[in-house]
């Protein structure tokens, strides 16, 4: 076939752009498979955090819960979680 072949540029560019291609999705399942890695690495600690969290959530939920039930006995609790008696003062 002659250089100047409509058809042969055309089979030329067809093999330039497969290449391209190739080469894009080589690099794509690159950048695709250290994410996986990445997002494995870091699935640990965020259950870690999420685990902390919801710690301190039922930590709060339950001195909250104490307060309200020394408020409705009549008696008063300190920041230091002494509980004092308000009647007798």
């Amino acid at each position: 076939m002659l250089t100047g072949n409509p058809l042969s540029r055309l089979l030329a560019a067809t093999d330039r752009l497969r290449a391209h291609h190739d080469a894009l999705r080589e690099q794509n399942d690159g950048v695709a498979q250290t994410g996986l890695r990445m997002e494995e690495t870091l699935r640990p600690l965020e259950n870690g955090i999420r685990i902390e969290r919801e710690r301190e959530e039922r930590e709060a939920v339950r001195i909250e819960l104490v307060a309200a039930d020394a408020a409705a006995a009549g008696e008063e609790q300190d920041p230091d979680g002494a509980i004092e008696d308000v009647r007798a003062v």
